[in-house]
């Protein structure tokens, strides 16, 4: 069992910072170099080249499904008879590292690599801002042309008024329901096109809150990322910042990694997951966007309403375009706004660079050293020489 949330291992782990990466990533270069294992460009591409794109799964990443207790004809036997073998919305048996250390206020900027030359900027630009939002805008244009249309004067319709439909209420509903169908879409699309698509993951994961507990008890849970059979009564899980805290306290900050973290329990295009654990990743991304409308609600719809209804609060909507076309703006807007920070969290998420990069120094406690073997393997290229930092 991966034990990447003990006190043992974790308290000499740190969190990485680009320096640190950098440092690592060159002394495997000089490493490859002196090997002879890099050539020039008409030989073997340097293996640490960024972005590291179309970085494959870990075997390991394939069994799930076989693992799931209501798998197959596992299904039709009675829920007392099957027992959880993994936890909600199937993560990895290596995912879950905890940090002894917070990171700094420096790690909060987007470790990269987001240059114009590697594409990443391109994909959050173009992609997951302006594509995005006009996905967005153009649904949001369509229903408000079949909610609002059918209404004609006489009928009165006003900005504020519940009958029969509020404009004002229903740019509040549009946050909720957007942002759980963007997290959904744009999750699955990105972890999607990190595996075998034209984007690589950030250099380290982003946002830097490794220091959380990943699950809420240090017994296991399963809503964490160890289940209870899996963790020894001698050797709980380290909580990290939760550590020696209250049951309150530690779910309090579990939640707060588990909502404002990407994972691979977002990637629900998966292969090697079952039906049920499909929709386990669907509903808990869905829930993690509600979480994160939540933090929007609050300044984007007052800071909306403040600019529309002064000019609209007096008119009667009804026979106009007016309903349709703010809804397309609305929607446009908070795509432009939300979908990258979406992508960002795929992009950063624990599972996405640890598989991409391995040579990292909070991953050796934990195994790393062994993934950064397979990897070069899987890179046909014979590591014997390269220098772990």
């Amino acid at each position: 069992r991966a034990s990447g949330q003990h006190r043992r291992s974790g308290s000499r782990v740190r969190p990485s910072s680009d320096g640190g990466h950098r440092r690592s990533a060159s002394r495997a270069r000089r490493s490859l170099s002196i090997s002879g294992l890099t050539r020039g460009p008409s030989g073997p591409a340097d293996p640490l080249k960024e972005p590291r794109r179309s970085i494959g799964k870990r075997p390991e990443e394939f069994d799930l499904r076989a693992r799931d207790s209501r798998n197959g004809h596992k299904f039709l036997k009675r829920e007392k008879d099957l027992v959880r073998e993994v936890p909600f919305a199937a993560p990895y048996a290596k995912s879950g590292v905890v940090l002894s250390s917070p990171a700094s206020w420096s790690d909060f900027k987007v470790p990269g690599p987001l240059t114009l030359g590697h594409g990443q900027w391109w994909y959050l630009i173009a992609g997951q801002s302006i594509v995005a939002a006009v996905i967005s805008g153009a649904i949001n244009f369509g229903v408000g042309c079949a909610t609002y249309n059918k209404y004609q004067p006489p009928t009165e319709l006003r900005f504020w008024q519940w009958i029969p439909v509020p404009l004002a209420g229903d740019m509040g509903v549009t946050i909720i329901v957007q942002q759980i169908v963007s997290m959904i879409i744009t999750s699955a699309l990105v972890h999607h096109d990190l595996t075998d698509g034209p984007i690589g993951p950030l250099r380290r994961p982003w946002p830097p809150l490794m220091h959380l507990p990943s699950t809420p008890s240090p017994t296991g849970s399963w809503l964490g990322c160890r289940m209870s059979a899996d963790v020894p009564d001698e050797k709980p899980l380290y909580m990290g910042k939760a550590e020696g805290q209250g049951k309150l306290k530690r779910y309090w900050w579990w939640l707060v990694r588990a909502s404002l973290t990407g994972s691979e329990r977002n990637d629900i295009l998966a292969k090697g997951i079952s039906w049920r654990q499909r929709c386990e990743r669907i509903l808990w991304t869905a829930v993690q966007g509600f979480i994160l409308c939540l933090l929007t609600f609050p300044w984007f719809w007052p800071i909306s309403i403040a600019i529309v209804a002064p000019i609209y609060e007096h008119r009667n909507l009804a026979g106009t375009w007016i309903p349709p076309i703010v809804k397309l703006l609305y929607g446009a807007i908070m795509a432009l706004l939300t979908n990258p920070i979406m992508a960002l969290l795929a992009m950063g998420a624990e599972s996405s660079v640890r598989r991409a990069y391995p040579e990292l120094d909070i991953w050796q406690p934990f195994g790393g050293e062994a993934d950064y073997q397979a990897w070069l393997t899987e890179q046909h290229i014979a590591g014997d020489e390269v220098e772990i930092g």
